[in-house]
């Protein structure tokens, strides 16, 4: 991809956005396996008893919030795949074009040469 390109209005928010939300999801996980991560030094106990069960849906949660920043981030590659291809097509079209229209150009030439 050449620099000075834009690229289709819409297609860049997009990826943008899922790219905010990524990172979103990535700091709500890292501050809950933090504050496990706390918890369990300032209190070994909850390695026991009743408190096994929060710890527990704490990392079902995160574990939750990474499958679903997998999904995004996912989303977010396909969407760059298909942004990339896009405008490798185009680029492909407009050298064809230039290409065509300066043998174009030279045949042009040529007949008014010769008349």
């Amino acid at each position: 991809m050449s620099e000075g390109k834009s690229h289709p209005s819409g297609a860049g928010d997009s990826s943008e956005q899922l790219i905010t939300e990524a990172e979103t999801l990535i700091h709500e996980a890292e501050r809950g396996i933090s504050h496990v991560s706390q918890m369990t030094e300032e209190f070994p106990s909850l390695l026991g008893g009743e408190d096994v069960a929060e710890l527990l849906e704490r990392l079902a949660s995160a574990d939750m919030m990474a499958q679903g920043m997998e999904s995004k981030l996912d989303n977010v590659l396909n969407n760059l795949d298909a942004l990339l291809s896009t405008l490798e097509a185009e680029e492909e079209r407009a050298e064809q074009e230039e290409e065509s229209d300066a043998c174009t150009g030279k045949a042009k030439d040529n007949h008014a040469e010769d008349v």
